[in-house]
């Protein structure tokens, strides 16, 4: 991905363990968020932040404005997780789940992107791109009111 605003480092975290398997990427209809069938975005349920030791196959990233965490999903193994570690302010847009696309572990865990189990990223390479949608869309949303 030459010309993304982004930064994607190596680093230890304490959120899912093992390697991520290489699988190409399936694509999303253009509007995942509205309108198309399956649509990605809703129908996970939340579930507890699950704690494990350090592994380095975890990664960092500056986004624009947002910091992602990409991790093991633990409770979808071979599937990658992106947390939200920081984000801009919703400037009082509605910031529940369903709004937002965003799911709450609770446990101290930061919010991750929130979608459909069949949807979930194989690699790091899909959950940086799926991170990157969620952003654009998300800053639209606090433009217009529109997660798009």
């Amino acid at each position: 991905m030459k010309d993304n605003p982004s930064t994607l480092k190596t680093t230890t975290s304490a959120c899912g363990g093992g390697k991520v398997m290489a699988t190409p990427w399936h694509g999303v209809e253009p509007d995942p968020w509205h309108g198309v069938e399956p649509d990605p975005w809703h129908g996970v349920e939340p579930d507890p932040w699950h704690g494990v030791e350090p592994d380095p196959w975890h990664g960092v990233e500056q986004y624009r404005n947002f910091t992602f965490r990409y991790c093991q999903d633990v409770t979808n193994p071979g599937k990658v997780r992106v947390y939200i570690e920081h984000q801009p302010d919703y400037r009082g847009r509605l910031t529940n789940s369903h709004a937002t696309h965003r799911l709450f572990s609770g446990e101290g865990a930061p919010p991750h992107i929130c979608i459909k189990a069949a949807y979930l990223p194989d690699t790091f390479e899909q959950a940086q791109a799926l991170a990157h949608r969620w952003a654009d869309a998300t800053e639209n949303y606090i433009r217009t009111g529109e997660f798009r």
